[in-house]
């Protein structure tokens, strides 16, 4: 079984007994315009970035992806990480982390930098750490 690790891999993945892997365009730590509609309750429901946090491994054998949201002006919360991206001070929205179909992603915005995806990253683990 090939084990996900959360960093960027170069290059191609090989998996056992699958050969060689293709990229997947999708790519952990890229930021990607995308729409949520369909949404209920208070879910997020305009077109909005999202940075991707599924590792590459996943990303190239899933028509799925995991992102997190950037917002400018969500509140600060220990759940949510301070990020820059584009020049832009904002938060990535851990608390509204979600699975998505890439047909949702519709375009490619950048990558936020290493220290930006190690926070999300951080985030996301003390979020839903096992405790007790």
């Amino acid at each position: 079984m090939v084990g996900c690790q959360f960093a960027r891999p170069p290059g191609r993945s090989f998996g056992p007994g699958l050969g060689l892997i293709g990229l997947s365009r999708y790519r952990l730590g890229d930021v990607w315009l995308a729409s949520y509609k369909p949404t209920m309750g208070s879910e997020i429901s305009k077109p909005r970035p999202m940075v991707i946090v599924s590792p590459d491994e996943m990303n190239d054998r899933v028509k799925t992806v995991v992102v997190v949201p950037l917002s400018r002006h969500a509140a600060d919360a220990p759940w949510r990480a301070n990020v820059m991206f584009g020049n832009r001070a904002g938060r990535a929205l851990c608390d509204q982390i979600r699975s998505v179909s890439s047909g949702r992603l519709i375009r490619p915005l950048g990558n936020v930098d290493d220290s930006t995806l190690r926070s999300i990253l951080a985030t996301l683990q003390q979020t839903f750490a096992v405790r007790g």
